[in-house]
């Protein structure tokens, strides 16, 4: 292992420690064949060995040799080995790594893995020469994933490794997801509006406003990995720069994974690289990018409070997980993650757990919850709605509400407050901060973003959109200009704009329970508001000056 990255890995891991905050820890992402390893036709083996590394001895020793290196290894910083440090909470054995994305076309391992094939069709009974693009192939497929994520969880086992382990994280087929769900927890990645070609050509769509009649959306692409039984851990999301709708991203898909009873949402990415950064450097870093930063608290907050209950469980029923769609895409997945909660069922499948279903909802794939002239969808409390006909998402939970998408000149009224914006887009989130309901909470916490780009950033539009120039910093906010209507009660609000540290700044108008948000001088995406319970007191809360608590 290069010693100073080593290095420079545990000292993260520990000072993230320091701060509560938990590490997921992939075992093998990309990795470059080199001389020295002993691995046939090296020279040709693809970068991140993709598909080659679950089938070859020698990657797999390979495998094991760079596991055992690190988590064996005792960080200076913790005094413990990463293999029993409590700071790691999940490990994932290959990072979108499996045989049915990737071909094995490289010799000596194609005339191997035949050989193997056809071992498998003869210990069958089946015919020689079956197809490996058949029921058969797939079913012989599942088993070799399934054997190799029992030998490296044996492996990290026997180091010493306790947390939940699973073995890849996306959302291909049926048979992968088998595999997976036979084991800790299951994973998924997903993106709206994944960039193409050099990475700077986009759709530059929104996601509130798409049909799941004709479309698929982010979140029911996450949501084809979860199954009964099993943890769910989303380990790479995202809306990436240049979308611009980006700001609709965090608040809708975390109320999602609460009413979807998710685990855990890992954004993809902070960053690449280290260093002083003052704009948006790439697709996928959200280091400095306003959408994505200003709703860290309140997103983080409503994760830790769940501050949305699940709702009731819909169980798709995938009866043969052998054939050959990518089921995702099919009615059910799309249509019921708007009305209920969500699960993939793999039904009567051994290492499966089976969950009851009596007086459940049960679809097959191609079976739509609702017909596709709905317009409109939502958990049955009412916690999570959404009009894609006016693209409008509504959370309305008892500590958190806001609106998401295009409502410009439009009341929005929730359980306990009430928006209006002059922006056509525009999302406005509304969180305790003291952890009592919005309806009685003392200090709520206003977020509030629209588009946002790096100054001089240039867009080119042929058949999509495309990254002309990406620009400088600083990354520009348009500032969302309205008003919202708090909690009425007897006394006062006061209000203030939030720097970037959550300082108090400039004070801001409030009228009655009216706030006004975007006034010239006192433009933030934060907004504190303090409700003071009786005339000439402060009712003893903290914070009044300086920086929140």
């Amino acid at each position: 292992l290069d010693a100073d990255a080593l290095d420079r890995l545990e000292y993260l891991i520990a000072q993230l420690r320091k701060r509560g905050i938990y590490t997921y820890m992939d075992l093998m992402v990309h990795r470059v064949a080199m001389p020295g390893d002993g691995i046939d036709a090296w020279a040709d083996v693809p970068w991140g060995w993709k598909g080659y590394s679950l089938i070859d001895d020698r990657m797999i020793e390979l495998q094991k040799e760079y596991a055992t290196e690190l988590l064996s290894h005792v960080n200076p910083y913790t005094g413990v080995s990463l293999a029993i440090d409590p700071g790691l909470a999940l490990m994932e054995v290959v990072n979108e790594n499996d045989l049915f994305t990737s071909s094995i076309t490289l010799e000596p391992f194609k005339s191997k893995f035949a050989a193997r094939w056809a071992t498998w069709l003869s210990g069958k009974g089946l015919p020689a020469g079956t197809a490996l693009d058949s029921a058969d192939g797939r079913r012989f497929l599942t088993e070799v994933h399934d054997g190799f994520y029992a030998e490296m969880i044996e492996h990290v086992r026997g180091l010493g490794v306790g947390i939940p382990v699973t073995g890849t994280n996306w959302s291909i087929n049926t048979s992968l997801l088998l595999s997976n769900a036979k084991l800790d927890f299951t994973d998924s990645h997903g993106y709206w509006d994944h960039p193409q070609d050099d990475f700077t050509t986009f759709s530059n769509v929104p996601m509130c406003g798409m049909d799941p009649a004709y479309q698929t959306g982010l979140h029911a692409q996450l949501g084809f990995n979860a199954v009964p039984g099993r943890p769910f851990f989303a380990s790479e999301w995202d809306h990436p720069w240049i979308n611009a709708y980006r700001a609709e991203a965090m608040p809708w898909i975390i109320a999602r994974a609460l009413v979807q009873g998710w685990d855990g949402m890992a954004l993809f990415s902070y960053r690449h690289s280290s260093g002083p950064v003052d704009r948006i450097t790439g697709a996928f870093e959200t280091a400095v990018d306003p959408a994505y930063v200003s709703f860290y608290p309140a997103a983080a907050t409503m994760m830790l409070r769940g501050d949305l209950a699940e709702a009731a469980p819909t169980y798709v029923r995938i009866s043969d997980p052998y054939e050959k769609t990518a089921p995702w895409t099919g009615e059910a997945w799309k249509t019921s993650m708007e009305t209920s909660r969500t699960l993939t069922w793999l039904e009567n499948q051994v290492g499966v757990p089976q969950p009851a279903t009596a007086g459940a909802t049960v679809l097959a794939p191609s079976e739509a919850a609702f017909p596709a002239s709905q317009k409109q969808g939502g958990d049955t409390a009412g916690q999570l709605t959404r009009n894609w006909a006016q693209g409008v998402v509504r959370i309305d939970s008892p500590r958190a509400q806001g609106v998401v998408g295009f409502f410009a000149g439009k009341r929005q009224e929730l359980g306990d407050i009430a928006v209006v914006v002059a922006n056509d887009f525009a999302s406005v989130l509304a969180t305790s901060v003291d952890d009592r309901p919005l309806g009685s909470s003392d200090r709520v916490l206003l977020t509030t973003v629209s588009r946002v780009e790096n100054t001089g950033q240039k867009l080119e539009r042929a058949a999509r959109w495309k990254v002309k120039q990406g620009g400088t910093g600083p990354p520009l906010v348009e500032r969302v200009v309205g008003t919202v209507e708090l909690p009425a009660r007897n006394g006062a609000w006061k209000a203030w704009a939030l720097d970037s540290k959550g300082v108090r700044g400039e004070a801001v108008a409030v009228s009655g329970s009216t706030l006004t948000m975007g006034a010239q001088g006192a433009a933030s995406v934060w907004y504190e508001a303090v409700f003071t319970p009786g005339e000439g007191t402060d009712g003893g809360l903290p914070g009044d000056a300086g920086e929140v608590p």
